[in-house]
C-alpha cells in the first residue's frame, strides 16, 4: 500500500511535511495466520531513510490475548553510524516509545 500524508489536519490547519516524507510504502512481509504478521515501512522518495520492520505476534494468555511487538530498523553506514553509536541510548528510548504507542493504538482499537 502507498500511504499519503494528509495536506491538512481535521481542523483545516495545513500540515507541514517535507516532500520526500509525503508518501510511505507499507508492505506485508510475512503472515502466519492467525498468530503473527510482519509489516515493512519505507519512504520510497527518501533513499537515506531507515527501513522499519514491525512484527506482531498474538499470544494466548489466561486473561485474554497478549500482543508482542518487535521492531527492527536498518542501521546507517559511514559517519552516521558513528554518531548513531553515541546516541544509542536516546535511539533505544525513541524506538521503545514508538513501539509503546503502536501497542496502545492496537489496544484502543479492541476496547
Amino acid at each position: 500500500w502507498h500511504v499519503h500524508v494528509p495536506k491538512a489536519d481535521p481542523t483545516g490547519k495545513p500540515i507541514k511535511t517535507k516532500h520526500q516524507f509525503r508518501r510511505r510504502l507499507v508492505e506485508l512481509v510475512e503472515a502466519h495466520k492467525p498468530q503473527a504478521v510482519t509489516w515493512k515501512f519505507t519512504y520510497p522518495d527518501a533513499l537515506q531513510s531507515p527501513i522499519i520492520v514491525n512484527k506482531f505476534v498474538l499470544i494466548s494468555t489466561t486473561g485474554g490475548t497478549q500482543v508482542r511487538i518487535t521492531s527492527k530498523w536498518s542501521r546507517s553506514t559511514g559517519w552516521r553510524r558513528v554518531i548513531g553509536m553515541a546516541l544509542r541510548p536516546v535511539q533505544k528510548l525513541m524506538i521503545w516509545l514508538h513501539v509503546f504507542q503502536v501497542g496502545n493504538a492496537i489496544s484502543r482499537a479492541f476496547r
